[in-house]
Order: structure tokens, then sequence, then C-alpha cells
């Protein structure tokens, strides 16, 4: 038998959940390939916050079919040019590196790639799809101190030293000759004063701590036979 039935408590919807992880990848925005770094000798710089030297890296992507990278994206080609330039090739898997081990790290992408970035880096993604990244410069610092000390790359030489000093004397120069007529080059001027102050009292304590490790070859100058 039929009965009227009476309802007084209708369900809810569940809102369904399209909530979308991982960056972007569009016309403007390109995942980064993988990488890892290498360090040459000449290159270091002065870090006026830190009051030292710091190695500069350099960042070889491991693209397939650029610089020597294979189809595969092997880098053993890659890396056999670093080292046959005198560059020193930072292993991510190197025991040295203690808690930066694997500094290679990556983001999920939208389409289910990967976007590989250094291990401090931030990333925000805007409602609009705008990437913002983090800064990450202090925690990259300690990177490169940490490089530095732990004996993967070779310390800097006096060499290194008197170059990074003469190009910033010569930059110091130029704005003396230019503060009479801008005064507003003042704040520039004491900058590099102080980088130069801050080199000389930096190499004086690497200069009187630490015996460089690798020392460049004198090569002996040779008068030239000319043909006459």
């Amino acid at each position: 038998m039929n009965k009227t039935i009476h309802l007084s408590k209708p369900k809810i919807e569940q809102a369904i959940n399209n909530t979308i992880d991982g960056l972007p990848v569009n016309a403007k925005h390109r995942p980064a390939d993988k990488f890892v770094y290498a360090h040459y000798p000449q290159s270091w710089v002065y870090d006026l916050e830190l009051g030292d030297f710091l190695p500069s890296l350099t960042k070889i992507i491991a693209k397939p079919g650029v610089n020597g990278v294979s189809k595969n994206g092997s880098l053993t080609m890659t890396l056999a040019g670093v080292q046959a330039k005198g560059g020193t090739y930072i292993d991510p898997k190197d025991s040295r590196l203690g808690s930066y081990m694997d500094y290679v790290h990556y983001y999920p992408t939208q389409n289910g790639g990967k976007w590989y970035v250094d291990f401090c880096q931030t990333a925000t993604v805007l409602p609009t799809g705008q990437v913002l990244w983090g800064d990450c410069s202090e925690e990259w610092q300690g990177f490169l101190a940490h490089v530095r000390d732990s004996g993967i790359v070779s310390p800097m030489i006096e060499e290194i030293y008197i170059k990074l000093a003469e190009a910033e004397a010569h930059a110091l120069d130029n704005l003396l000759g230019r503060l009479d007529r801008n005064p507003h080059f003042g704040p520039q001027v004491e900058r590099s004063r102080a980088r130069l102050a801050g080199m000389a009292k930096a190499w004086g304590k690497i200069s009187g701590n630490a015996i460089t490790k690798a020392k460049p070859v004198k090569v002996k100058r040779r008068i030239a036979k000319v043909d006459a």
C-alpha cells in the first residue's frame, strides 16, 4: 500500500575538489632541465655582507643535444670537458657536501613533469598562473661557503685575489673620477672602498691561516726565434 512520505533533511552536495598541484607549464613557463654545478679555479667573488670570498659556480644543464649532453641526458662527455678545462664537478652524491647532498631538487608540474630547482628554491603560484620565485640567497651563501670549506674545490690562490682587487680598484677609480660632477655616486664610492678593504682583510685571513693546495705552475718565458 502506498504511503505519504515526508522528507525534512535534504542531503548536502559534496563539493568537487578541482585543485591542481604543481607548477603551471605554458608558453611563458617552461620547466627547467636537470642540472649540476662545476667550479673553475678562476671563478671567485667577494661577498661584502659575509666579508669573505666565495666560489662562483657554473651551472651545467643536462639538456639533450646541447654542450655535449647525450640524447638520453647523460653528462659524461660534458663533465669530461669540464675537467679537461681545469674545472671541478660538484657531485650531488659527494659525502663531503653533508646536509647539502642531493642539492638538485624539483617541483612537480601540472602536466606530470618535473621542474628542477636548487635545494633552497621556493615557489608561489598565483591564481592567475604566475609563478613567484622566492629569495634563498642566504641559504645559497651557506652552500657556497660549505663547498669552499669542505675541500671539494681548490682554495683561491693569490693571483686570483690580485685580479679581483685590481678590478675593484679600477672600478673605484672610475667612480672617483665621476664623483665631482655627480655627487650621487657617493654611496657607490663608499661601497667600493669597503669592498676593497674587505678583500684585503679576507685575503689576509686566507693567506695567513691556510696553505694553498693548488699553486699555479710557473711557466718559464722563452725567447721566440724569428726567421730572418
